[in-house]
């Protein structure tokens, strides 16, 4: 599936694979703050046998008439402030959206399955962004 704009140039079709990998590249700009998990906690770390392509599990969009709705799964590291890490997350994510001239997605949800210290505290937290 691909994202479609149209302005003053004509159309751009982006594929969902292009914003994935861009969202899984500022998750892990972020690496200091959290660790990109997929739906059910598992932890994905990009090495040498796996690469971002094993990470796209922990991005979702999905798209609803004309609005786009994106989804991403992490795992916060401890004593990082929850509400400051998705806020920067969701910022960086629509900067991502206005770099390739599209509109900023209608709603950001991200999954925090979990606060890592020594070991992964399992939760199931969800933070919110809306955009009109």
């Amino acid at each position: 599936m691909a994202m479609i704009t149209k302005n003053e140039f004509g159309m751009v079709a982006v594929n969902n694979m292009v914003l994935c990998k861009m969202i899984i590249d500022d998750m892990l700009s972020m690496a200091d703050f959290l660790v990109p998990c997929n739906k059910r906690g598992r932890q994905l770390k990009k090495g040498l046998l796996n690469g971002l392509n094993d990470m796209l599990t922990s991005v979702d969009i999905s798209e609803y008439n004309t609005d786009v709705f994106v989804r991403v799964y992490f795992i916060s590291k401890f004593g990082e402030s929850i509400t400051e890490i998705s806020n920067d997350l969701f910022d960086r994510i629509e900067k991502d959206f206005e770099m390739l001239c599209l509109d900023k997605p209608y709603e950001i949800h991200a999954n925090i399955k979990g606060v890592m210290s020594d070991r992964i505290a399992v939760h199931d937290l969800e933070v919110t962004r809306h955009n009109d």
